[in-house]
């Protein structure tokens, strides 16, 4: 997949192409920036993370 924003859709699984954690995608912004959220920690302590990717830097996972 190309990274365009038109692919992504709010619950989908994406990572970014460089690697990283497997996230999920929150909204699609308005500039076409893809807001994602994704859970860093261990045990019994998670942390919500969120940041703002740009489309062509993430692929959609199965």
């Amino acid at each position: 997949m190309s990274g365009n924003v038109g692919e992504f859709q709010t619950g989908d699984r994406v990572i970014l192409k460089s690697g990283g954690p497997d996230m999920t995608v929150n909204t699609i912004k308005d500039n076409g920036a893809v807001l994602c959220v994704w859970f860093n920690g261990s045990g019994n302590n998670w942390e919500a993370k969120f940041e703002t990717f740009l489309a062509r830097t993430l692929r959609k996972l199965p």
